[in-house]
Parts: structure tokens; sequence; C-alpha cells
């Protein structure tokens, strides 16, 4: 092996490390705290990686709704897909919802929704998020109960959000 292609290992503390990336060659965290650096004679250097973060992992009682994937045909909770428009909240899943399509929403879908007895609700418009016209949404105002718009694929990452935080939210979904 020629001499300019060996490699060295070394632990060094992680306090100890460069502050100055350009200064290092090729440094490596490790999740113990300690980082390994690599010397490689002749080859570029790379850029440094980020320290590993620890993975967390929220457990939520198994009975709780999560979007488990969203396609332009379908939606899955909790890994059950649905090709129908539909609300799902943290406890339970309507489906079939009424309206087909954004053009079909009427006062009494959001009167529906309104009775629901949540703070938001997230409004999945389909591909293109479309905003439904005001009088569309008087039983919610009324009720002080908030409502976003957006596409469907955003509704369902922020419905997961939302009720990973315990948060009283429902996803009224179209496709």
């Amino acid at each position: 092996m020629r001499d300019d292609l060996k490699a060295s290992a070394t632990q060094v503390p992680y306090r100890e490390q460069a502050r100055d990336w350009s200064d290092a060659k090729g440094i490596i965290l490790l999740s113990s705290g300690t980082s390994l650096q690599r010397n490689i004679a002749g080859l570029p250097r790379s850029p440094p990686l980020s320290r590993l973060a620890l993975k967390l992992h929220l457990e939520l009682p198994l009975s709780t709704n999560f979007i488990t994937a969203c396609e332009a045909a379908a939606v899955q909770v909790n890994e059950v897909a649905y090709v129908a428009p539909l609300i799902v909240l943290a406890d339970r899943v309507i489906s079939p919802w009424k309206p087909q399509i954004f053009t079909d929403l009427m006062e009494s879908d959001f009167a529906e929704l309104a009775a629901l007895g949540v703070e938001i609700i997230l409004l999945g418009t389909g591909a293109v998020q479309k905003f439904p016209h005001p009088r569309l949404t008087r039983a919610l105002i009324e009720k002080r109960i908030g409502l976003e718009v957006m596409n469907t694929g955003a509704a369902c990452r922020t419905y997961n959000i939302l009720v990973a935080e315990g948060r009283s939210v429902a996803a009224a979904l179209l496709p």
C-alpha cells in the first residue's frame, strides 16, 4: 500500500475538536460524544457531518388515528386505505364524507365539521389549495373553530403533527 494513502484513526473528545471546520480533516461525530477523526492523505476533504441526534419516539395510545400515507387516489389511516373523501379525528374516522370534490362543498358540510367539537379543522382541498367562500364557513366562525385550508398532502402531514401534540383537531380530506 502506498504511504500517501494510509488512513489513521484517532478518538478525540468532542470538546477538543477544532472549531474551524476548514482545519479539520473529515471528522465523523459519534453518538457516544466522541468523534472519529480520519486523515486520508491525497483525498479531498468531505464536508463535516452534523452531530447525530437522539432519535425520539412518542408513545401514543394505539387508538389514536394517524395518517400513514397520502396519495392522489387514497388516504391511509392506520394502514387502512380510504378512497372516498373522509374526516379524520384522533378517535374516529368518518367515511365517506358527503362532498366528493371541492366544488361540492356547502354550508351544511361546514356545519357538520363545526359539530365535531374540535378546536381546529384542516381542510385538504385536493392536489391544489383552494379557499372556500367565507359564507360557507360561517358555522365554524360562529363557534370560534379555526380553519386551515391547504392541499390534501399538507393537511395530512399537519394533522399528524397536531394530533401527536395532543391537539383537538380534525382533518377533512378531499381527493
